[in-house]
């Protein structure tokens, strides 16, 4: 299962972006930012999983351009509580076209061992990063930034159970192949 792409609420430090309540929402008004290094996190997602689940992964899709054509970067970390502690960066390189970026995904978990309540009351938090990784990015490129928004995919503690109790079972018959004819 997974919590369904969300927005963010509010704006976390560092906040170094200009305008960034714009990054909340994907309607062409944006965040921007032209200093290497810069970083703009952003909180309030409501992304909380069922208590007790497992966390399999957590992706996060960032809308952007540069003013550069190419060579420019976005990084993006995430933390668990509230923005004290965050994940190793993943950046892509991006383009001077608003283009949908995807970081981590359904079973990437950025190197942490997540909880449920790392997912929900403020704890799940979002930082993206204006990244000039060398010369073939023109100095003061502009990163825009459309909007943010996070995803949780998650599996219940009753399905896992289900899913234990149930594989290397056979529904009897006998040799016939695994049940997979058909397919």
């Amino acid at each position: 299962a997974d919590t369904g792409y969300a927005s963010p609420g509010n704006i976390l430090s560092p906040n170094q972006f200009t305008g960034a309540t714009n990054g909340f929402s994907l309607d062409n008004v944006f965040a921007t930012d032209s200093v290497s290094g810069h970083q703009q996190a952003f909180g309030g997602f409501s992304v909380g999983v069922p208590t007790g689940s497992n966390v399999d992964g957590v992706e996060v899709n960032v809308r952007a351009k540069s003013s550069a054509a190419s060579g420019c970067q976005v990084g993006v970390s995430v933390s668990w509580d509230g923005g004290t502690t965050w994940s190793s960066p993943q950046n892509v390189s991006i383009t001077n076209t608003d283009t949908n970026y995807t970081f981590g995904g359904a079973t990437d978990t950025w190197g942490h061992t997540w909880t449920a309540a790392q997912t929900g009351g403020g704890k799940f938090a979002v930082r993206v990063q204006n990244v000039d990784p060398g010369t073939v990015c023109a100095d003061g490129s502009l990163l825009s930034v459309d909007s943010v928004q996070a995803r949780i995919d998650y599996s219940s503690q009753s399905a896992i159970a289900n899913n234990n109790t149930s594989s290397g079972q056979s529904s009897g018959g006998g040799g016939g192949g695994g049940g997979l004819s058909g397919l």
